[in-house]
C-alpha cells in the first residue's frame, strides 16, 4: 500500500490498518503479484467521506488508486 507514493504497508496478513490524513492518496501496488489482488475498505473513521467503507479496487501488474482521503 502506498500513501502519497510512499510504501506504508505490506499485505502480510488478511488485513492492513492505515493511518491517513485529509488529502492523502491511497494506492495499491500490485506490480509483482502471482494473481489479481482485490482490496476493500472494511472499516473507517466516521469522519472519512472517501474512500467509503465497501469501496474496492482490483489490480494486477500495476498500481491502482483506491482513493483520496476526504473528511466531512
Amino acid at each position: 500500500v502506498l500513501i502519497n507514493q510512499e510504501e506504508r504497508a505490506l499485505f502480510t496478513g488478511p488485513r492492513v490498518y492505515l493511518e491517513v490524513r485529509e488529502g492523502d492518496m491511497i494506492e495499491i501496488d500490485s506490480r509483482d503479484p502471482v494473481e489479481p489482488v482485490t482490496v476493500r475498505v472494511v472499516r473507517a473513521s466516521p469522519l472519512l467521506k472517501t474512500p467509503l467503507v465497501g469501496q474496492s479496487v482490483t489490480t494486477f501488474g500495476t498500481s491502482e488508486i483506491l482513493g483520496w482521503v476526504t473528511l466531512d
